[in-house]
């Protein structure tokens, strides 16, 4: 037998060993039940940002088509409106209405038997006092149609006052414009090509070059396009025209 006192030591050892066994096992189950906790919430998580994920894509949408609806109902509020760029500044001596009146079946004699109406017209912005260019005008007409025929004879004519070059733009909202602006370098492009481009609203490109007509042109297209004037590239061109090629590229 053991000594009194070693057997006291042994007994009191495996009761330290026990407990302690209890203790890892308690921790045990709970590391179990956090990885548990843990992968759960991972779960939960990746399902949040899938929901994140999805509103953000409907809220995109939403404000998208919600910009689009704004820019069109500002478009159509200013479809009666041109903008007369660089045309210097204080030559209509104060009224830019009445000015207009006169110059424009001067500038424009394809328009001189016609009766064009102004509404009203004014620089937008205040003066500068700085060098920087003139002040674009913007002119409302009575008539959409009268509107059209500025900008059609416009198109066909060089206008200049006092040195400078005039021109003629319908009147959109930024939105539009943007999305206008950027079929400009591809344009420039189509012009040393021998093309004549025109925007159609709001945003497709018609590419005529005397018997030849291509329309409802996309950025992405133009961008798409390597540009040649080679017959080769114009088969290139009447080959991706096709429906089913524009289905897909039309934005």
């Amino acid at each position: 037998m053991l000594n009194p006192a070693l057997e006291a030591q042994r007994v009191f050892i495996e009761k330290q060993f026990s407990k302690l066994d209890s203790k890892i096992e308690h921790f045990r189950a709970e590391v179990a039940k956090n990885t548990a906790e843990i992968k759960r919430l991972k779960a939960d998580q990746k399902g949040t940002s899938s929901r994140i994920t999805k509103v953000e894509d409907n809220f995109h949408n939403s404000w998208s088509a919600l910009e689009r609806s704004i820019s069109e109902l500002e478009d159509r509020s200013r479809r009666d409106n041109i903008r007369i760029i660089n045309l210097p500044e204080n030559v209509e001596s104060g009224d830019v209405r009445t000015y207009l009146l006169t110059s424009l079946k001067k500038w424009l004699p394809a328009l001189s038997g016609d009766n064009i109406e102004v509404m009203r017209a004014h620089r937008i912005g205040p003066e500068r006092i700085t060098s920087g260019g003139p002040r674009t005008v913007i002119c409302k007409m009575l008539r959409y149609t009268d509107r059209d025929r500025i900008l059609k004879a416009a198109r066909a004519t060089r206008i200049e006052v006092n040195g400078r070059e005039v021109r003629f733009a319908a009147d959109y909202s930024n939105y539009t414009v943007k999305k206008r602006r950027a079929f400009a370098p591809a344009m420039d492009t189509a012009r040393k090509c021998g093309f004549t481009p025109f925007l159609i609203y709001p945003a497709k490109l018609k590419l005529t070059r005397g018997a030849e007509a291509y329309t409802s042109l996309t950025r992405m297209w133009m961008q798409s396009f390597s540009w040649s004037p080679t017959l080769r590239a114009m088969h290139r061109v009447r080959k991706m025209m096709s429906s089913q090629l524009m289905q897909v590229l039309n934005e």
